[in-house]
């Protein structure tokens, strides 16, 4: 079941990369945006690079430059499938983050007061 829901997590990914660069104006075949894909996996696990930001986002477009798409548009359309698929939910931790110790400082701070009043 586990190797299921990894597999169709890819998938989606990979479609989220292929919808991204059909907006930027490449459309290729989806088997190369899957060669394009995997490239873009395996550059994200170069060491002492987090997320593998800046390597995905070359590996992909020379990729698929190298099928016959411009490098510009490629680039344009990696760099909207990588804000939305590593941007967008480290922003959305944050946020929910913030609230947490916020909510956290708050519950704080009421049982700071009720224990004042009980002195």
């Amino acid at each position: 079941m586990l190797v299921a829901l990894a597999a169709g997590s890819w998938l989606a990914d990979a479609a989220c990369l292929r919808l991204s660069l059909a907006a930027a104006g490449v459309n290729l075949d989806t088997d190369v945006v899957l060669v394009a894909y995997v490239g873009g996996i395996v550059a994200s696990a170069v060491p002492l690079i987090p997320g593998g930001f800046g390597a995905v986002e070359a590996a992909i477009p020379a990729l698929l430059h190298q099928f016959g798409a411009p490098l510009d548009a490629s680039l344009a359309g990696t760099l909207v499938y990588r804000g939305s698929s590593a941007l967008l939910p480290a922003v959305a931790g944050a946020i929910l983050l913030g609230q947490t110790l916020l909510a956290g400082r708050r519950s704080l701070d009421v049982r700071g007061a009720a224990d004042h009043r009980t002195r």
